[in-house]
């Protein structure tokens, strides 16, 4: 039975490791990056599964390295390493408590894994969230999947994603923000927002939609 109960176990035992160890932990796992790091951090109970996982990472640490590092060599003898070719990122989508179009945002509620197209590569740090509700229609549809690049600020008449401080988030065209309000503008109605600045505890860009 593994002895690996924590995701804080799992960060002490990385720390023993070679440099590089966290990025090849989220390969082995098929799991982005920036969310291993963020759950690395936070700690919280392992799954069996993830347990599982770890513990044949954590065994056998030469052989993960040497398949992770395995490299190609072009005619020109230029070393070419063998890195995916998609960047796979989380997927939010959860109908909020509190009903509407609120899309439930926070790690525990993360719906499935999605790879973007080849070649796309937004700054910074990215997810997708599916659209939910028709307000924002014609702009944007029910269901769609929108590439958000967290905590990137919107500039005005940019769609973003705004993230409350419990936990949901709405899809708008931001407007701005002035007198302690977080202005946006939805299309079906059409009708402008306000937000009491206090309630918003962070505004993402809306990259692109797929």
């Amino acid at each position: 039975m593994s002895d690996l109960t924590d995701w804080h176990d799992v960060a002490d035992r990385l720390v023993q490791m070679k440099r590089g160890a966290k990025h090849r932990l989220a390969k082995h796992l098929k799991m982005d990056p920036s969310y291993l790091a963020r759950k690395l951090g936070k700690g919280g109970g392992l799954t069996i599964k993830e347990s599982q996982a770890i513990e044949e990472f954590l065994d056998s640490p030469d052989e993960a390295f040497a398949s992770a590092e395995a490299m190609t060599f072009t005619p020109d003898s230029r070393a070419v390493r063998d890195e995916p070719a998609h960047l796979r990122v989380p997927v939010y989508g959860y109908a909020a408590a509190s009903g509407g179009d609120r899309i439930a945002f926070n790690t525990g509620e993360i719906i499935d894994w999605m790879e973007l197209p080849m070649g796309m590569a937004p700054r910074g740090e990215v997810f997708v969230v599916r659209a939910l509700g028709s307000s924002m229609e014609p702009r944007i549809f029910d269901g769609e999947s929108l590439v958000i690049q967290r905590n990137v600020p919107p500039t005005r008449d940019r769609d973003a994603l705004i993230e409350f401080n419990d936990g949901s988030g709405v899809v708008k065209t931001y407007k701005g923000q002035r007198d302690g309000q977080v202005f946006a503008h939805q299309y079906n109605e059409d009708r402008e927002l306000r937000y009491p600045a206090t309630s918003v505890k962070a505004l993402h860009t809306v990259f692109c939609r797929l």
